[in-house]
């Protein structure tokens, strides 16, 4: 039980950290697009 915690625990923190990176992407080009190119 213990080695599966300790397992699954920094995947877990990946998976979230990698969401937030995705999240901070996306505004960044989003805010790009729209200096570029106003809509």
């Amino acid at each position: 039980m213990r080695q599966d915690e300790d397992r699954a625990a920094p995947w877990f923190e990946w998976m979230t950290k990698l969401e937030w990176a995705i999240g901070a992407v996306v505004l960044v080009i989003i805010s790009l697009l729209a200096t570029l190119e106003p809509f």
